[in-house]
C-alpha cells in the first residue's frame, strides 16, 4: 500500500464509518489559548537597556476536533514583536502545525499525517 492510499484511507475512513452508523458518538470541539505580553523598560541598577521593540508579543490557539477514534487539529501562532528570547526567526502570523490522527480503539493501529509537535 502506498502513501496515497494510507492518506485517502484515514482521510474518508472516518466519514465512511459514519455514514454506516458505526460512530455513535457525536464529535466535540476543543482547544485553548495563551498570549504572553512583555514591556520593557530600563533599568540602571542591572544594567538593561530597552530594545528598539518597546514591547513582546507572543501568542497561539489549538483548535481541536474528535470523533470516535478521528482527532484532526490546528494551531495559529503569533508573534509580533517576539518576546525577548525567542529564536528571531518567530515573526507574524500562520498556522505552525496542523494534523489529522486515526487510533484505532483496539490499540492495534494509531497514525498521524500532517506535522505536529510531540514533547517525550
Amino acid at each position: 500500500m502506498n502513501l496515497k492510499t494510507v492518506l485517502v484511507c484515514a482521510i474518508l475512513f472516518p466519514a465512511i464509518a459514519a455514514a454506516q452508523g458505526q460512530v455513535k458518538e457525536a464529535g466535540s470541539v476543543s482547544g485553548n489559548l495563551q498570549m504572553l505580553w512583555q514591556s520593557y523598560s530600563e533599568d540602571p541598577l542591572i544594567g538593561a537597556i530597552v530594545p528598539p521593540e518597546k514591547s513582546g508579543f507572543n501568542a497561539f490557539g489549538n483548535l481541536i476536533y474528535q470523533q470516535g477514534g478521528f482527532s484532526a487539529g490546528m494551531r495559529y501562532e503569533s508573534y509580533l514583536n517576539a518576546v525577548l528570547g525567542f529564536p528571531g526567526r518567530f515573526k507574524g502570523s500562520g498556522v505552525g502545525y496542523r494534523y489529522a490522527r486515526y487510533a484505532d480503539p483496539t490499540g492495534k493501529v494509531d497514525f498521524t499525517v500532517g506535522n505536529f509537535y510531540e514533547q517525550f
